[in-house]
């Protein structure tokens, strides 16, 4: 790809995703949500102005999503799973074990091999921790119960859920499922992140205090972005992912005393690169395969109709890990429905390596913008009626 046409693709991309989260926060709905139609517009389906499969673009949209998910750790208070830290576990393992299981065991039945079964149940695991945040913190219920449960779930979904991710990609590129395999990734990925925790508090708390001596302009989040991309590199190379080193990063980084300035600098190198990864997640994705007019498609459309429906029912259930004396279930719930940026990733892997047909893949995107589109809207409905019940 020349210059002139990467350009011209990220002029594209640009006015595509801040057109579509200007319109979706207009609407009330989350922006990434805008910015994954403004991909479907511009891309395979729409007027096809970009190629979402060209190298600089898919580099540049890894780029956005390890900066992205550091962005993620940075926003990812550990101290929140102390609160309603039992309650907190238990919805967490029911939303985790709940949609794998469904999810796969719903991609098995429709003949499925077992890696792209196995990925959109993972897929169907994740949390969007900011979605819920959000309209919890909109309707004042952020200090709740419920909405410590939420957070506390949210939160340990996003630890388990990028493990499960390093997992997944590397079953991925190796194209079998070895139950060896899947275990050292698994235990170098927790392992990572547990090392560094432990270690990493020290090299984060050194470098934040070189970073207060230093005077050049933009030392602080050039310094913490170097450290980012350095623990990204270092997980890759331990047989985990690199997505899973820049959220540790972000995790050690939440409890220095940079923290606030560091993510207030962040937010515009993320404003810049995380669009071009949903843009070219929504660019990828080809509707035509769920078009319910065409005899060959309808099968898809009918597996992601049950997918939405599994999606829902396996996250709804997770309230049940909440005690109803101290919380709703339902508010636990239907918090924990919105699947938004993580479960965008694990469709992205999944088509970049091969693991996800076209019309997997538009499935599952599908399935994770219905969840997330409906999440918001429910959550305040069902607080409203809680709100009601106890006036």
């Amino acid at each position: 790809m020349s210059l002139s046409t990467l350009l011209l693709s990220l002029v594209f991309i640009y006015i595509a995703a801040k057109v579509g989260a200007e319109i979706a926060t207009r609407l009330g709905q989350p922006p990434v949500l805008g910015e994954l139609i403004g991909g479907i517009v511009i891309g395979t389906t729409g007027f096809k102005l970009i190629d979402p499969q060209a190298e600089i673009i898919h580099l540049l949209a890894e780029l956005g999503v390890l900066i992205l998910l550091f962005e993620v750790g940075l926003e990812t208070k550990l101290s929140d799973l102390t609160k309603v830290g039992s309650q907190a576990l238990m919805v967490a393992l029911i939303g985790i074990v709940a949609p794998i299981a469904a999810g796969f065991g719903l991609g098995l039945a429709f003949g499925l091999e077992p890696i792209p079964a196995m990925l959109i149940g993972t897929a169907l695991s994740a949390t969007s921790i900011g979605i819920s945040a959000r309209v919890l913190s909109d309707q004042g219920a952020l200090a709740s119960v419920a909405g410590f449960i939420i957070l506390g779930a949210a939160v340990i979904d996003d630890i388990v859920g990028v493990s499960l991710l390093a997992v997944m990609t590397k079953v991925a590129q190796l194209g079998s499922v070895n139950l060896k395999d899947i275990a050292l990734v698994t235990v170098s990925s927790v392992g990572f992140v547990v090392v560094t925790l432990i270690l990493g508090k020290h090299i984060a708390s050194a470098l934040g205090k070189l970073v207060t001596f230093l005077r050049s302009r933009g030392i602080l989040l050039v310094a913490f972005l170097t450290f980012a991309f350095l623990l990204a590199y270092v997980a890759q190379r331990v047989g985990s992912a690199a997505l899973i080193g820049a959220f540790a990063a972000g995790l050690l980084l939440e409890e220095t005393e940079l923290q606030h300035n560091l993510e207030t600098q962040l937010k515009p190198v993320a404003d810049i690169f995380t669009p071009i990864f949903f843009v070219s997640v929504g660019a990828s994705v080809n509707l035509f395969s769920l078009n319910p007019f065409n005899p060959e498609t309808r099968a898809m459309l009918g597996f992601t109709i049950l997918l939405i429906g599994v999606a829902i029912i396996s996250k709804l259930v997770a309230g049940l890990g909440a005690n109803p004396k101290e919380a709703s279930r339902m508010v636990v719930g239907v918090g924990m429905l919105a699947r938004g940026e993580v479960g965008l990733i694990f469709a992205g892997v999944g088509f970049t390596a091969g693991v996800l047909d076209a019309g997997l893949y538009a499935g599952l995107v599908t399935t994770v913008m219905v969840t997330t589109l409906l999440a918001p809207p429910w959550l305040r409905s069902v607080l409203a009626k809680q709100k009601q019940a106890v006036a």
